[in-house]
């Protein structure tokens, strides 16, 4: 993914490289799941300004980015600095039976959650036998 362009949140294109040039690039952690009528994503992203997210899906694939703020402190000295801070990055392809047009996102707590309803066409559904 770091040779691959990409957009960032005000539109304009970057590259990974000069998106990330001093910070980490963490793989957010994610859970996929799947019920009859829809695909949904929790994805986690601490740190993170839910107006500073970035998450696209063009043609099957799915792309987050997120900018985590550093922990500042002013007029102090690290004794101890563990706390790594970086920029989300993740993507992925998703199944076609995803109808991209209602696609929702909401992020609350550090968790973004994405629903990727199913087009109708690829939902179960139950047939009636008809008896003769």
């Amino acid at each position: 993914m770091t040779n691959e362009m990409t957009k960032n949140v005000n539109g304009g294109t970057l590259s990974t490289a000069e998106r990330l040039p001093e910070t980490r690039q963490f793989l957010p952690t994610i859970d996929v799941l799947e019920d009859a009528e829809k695909y949904t994503i929790w994805c986690d992203v601490p740190g993170v300004d839910p107006a500073k997210l970035d998450v696209r899906y063009e043609q099957g694939r799915l792309q987050i980015w997120a900018p985590a703020a550093p922990r500042q402190e002013e007029n102090t000295r690290y004794l101890l600095r563990e706390y790594a801070v970086g920029d989300y990055l993740r993507s992925f392809n998703l199944s076609e039976t995803v109808d991209a047009s209602a696609i929702e996102a909401e992020c609350a707590d550090g968790v973004l959650r994405l629903t990727f309803p199913k087009v109708q066409s690829a939902r179960a559904r139950k047939i009636d036998v008809r008896a003769k």
